[in-house]
């Protein structure tokens, strides 16, 4: 009785890494031919390079917002007396302030000060206290009154100062910023891809860069040393003016023949 035979279905070590083999070339021919392909579109598209230029845009408007500095003096034999004394003009003028719609919140000590005077012997003769507060008027129409409010409040004394401008909201003036900036830098790319026989793409890169200057600079206004410089008149003349805010945006284009 001959021995039984089972046939064969596994194959050779050898055949497999024969199979191995023809895969790894199937799978270079394969990516050759999509590289291949890759740079016949782009061939074929016309890309020739890129142009980078920057655009600039500026946006004017009238500033809604407007803030001003009002310090408060008092000068007295002794400091405790001064500080006293000092206190109960710069809370009465908050709450004049406050009366006329100013809120809280927008009334804020940027300074505070308490020295000795003395003669030219050196023999202190009183004390000076000096309190500073910043005042933020948000409807440019009410700060003439405020103004006057604060002169008349504080006294002989008050000094007024550094009134300055600006937006509220600057968001809206920073849309129309950028999209000036942006066209102007398109047409830049365009008179520059003319100009080399070439015209563009599309965008590559875009990059917003906002002026230094989007923040109104501090107008310079006249400080009023006592509250009889202001007498005769029922408000101060305040004018705003116009204001910009500026953008730079730099704009990357691929460019073809």
């Amino acid at each position: 009785m001959s021995p039984l035979r089972i046939p064969n279905s596994v194959p050779s070590l050898a055949h497999q890494r024969r199979n191995r083999v023809v895969l790894g070339v199937l799978s270079l021919v394969a990516l050759g031919l999509a590289l291949a392909l890759i740079l016949v579109l782009t061939l074929s598209s016309g890309t020739t390079g890129s142009i980078s230029v920057t655009g600039s845009g500026t946006a004017t408007a009238t500033p809604n917002t407007a803030s001003f500095q009002v310090t408060v003096q008092t000068i007295m034999p002794t400091a405790v007396g001064g500080l006293s004394a000092n206190n109960k003009k710069v809370a009465t003028l908050e709450a004049a302030l406050e009366k006329d719609g100013i809120k809280k919140k927008d009334l804020q000590t940027s300074g505070f000060n308490e020295y000795q005077n003395t003669n030219d012997q050196g023999v202190v003769t009183g004390y000076t206290v000096q309190d500073t507060l910043n005042v933020t008027v948000h409807s440019i129409s009410g700060v003439g009154r405020a103004l006057d409010i604060s002169a008349n409040v504080a006294g002989n004394s008050v000094q007024l100062s550094d009134v300055s401008f600006s937006f509220s909201n600057q968001g809206s003036l920073l849309k129309i910023a950028r999209e000036k900036a942006v066209a102007n830098a398109l047409r830049q790319a365009r008179q520059l891809a003319s100009a080399s026989g070439a015209s563009l793409n599309g965008v590559l890169r875009i990059t917003d860069q906002e002026n230094v200057n989007n923040s109104p600079s501090p107008i310079a206004y006249t400080q009023f040393t006592t509250a009889r410089a202001l007498s005769g008149s029922t408000s101060v003349p305040v004018q705003a003016g116009t204001q910009s805010v500026s953008v730079q945006v730099s704009v990357e284009f691929s460019l073809h023949s």
